[in-house]
């Protein structure tokens, strides 16, 4: 944010704001400050957003992953761990998702994003990727996958793809202990 960029010290993260969504900076609902406001765009393929490649990602020394995000009653949306390419490794590690998404991730048993409209902070484990990949220490990118697509993996009565957005904040990528 413009007001604290003067005063806070850390790593600047590379954000790409989805190629395949839509997304703003906006003044955050229900709070003070600006957020990322992520929607869904007709024009688009809407499968991922908001990628942050910290460059080369140490997952023993910076393991911890921290965010508060907002997301609406239905809208299926996962967090993504990718790391670098390598013949036979998967192309990434679900390790939070909407309840409605839950069933669909074979990766890790993910932590659960509320879909309540409200706002929560999650703390995730990026080291937990070694359930399904014992050996890796670095990690690409951290990714939102947004799977909206006609039809959506949601019974949410009522709901259209014009419908799915989210919006998150104060994303960080901590020291652990």
């Amino acid at each position: 944010e413009d007001a604290t960029m003067d005063t806070h010290w850390g790593y600047q993260f590379k954000f790409y704001r989805g190629h395949q969504t839509e997304a703003t900076h906006v003044e955050r609902p229900g709070g003070p400050g600006k957020c990322m406001r992520i929607f869904y765009n007709a024009r688009k393929d809407n499968r991922t957003a908001a990628q942050v490649a910290p460059g080369v990602w140490d997952v023993d020394r910076y393991p911890l992953v921290r965010f508060q995000y907002r997301i609406p009653r239905g809208v299926p949306v996962s967090v993504q761990l990718s790391p670098f390419p390598a013949p036979g490794r998967p192309d990434g590690f679900i390790v939070a998702a909407t309840e409605n998404l839950k069933d669909r991730l074979s990766d890790l048993d993910g932590c659960a994003l509320m879909d309540d409209g409200a706002w929560h902070e999650i703390t995730l484990d990026a080291r937990r990727v070694r359930e399904v990949e014992p050996g890796l220490q670095y990690l690409r990118q951290f990714m939102f996958s947004t799977p909206w697509q006609d039809p959506l993996p949601t019974e949410e009565p009522g709901l259209t793809l014009e419908d799915c957005e989210f919006w998150f904040d104060d994303f960080a990528i901590l020291a652990g202990e």
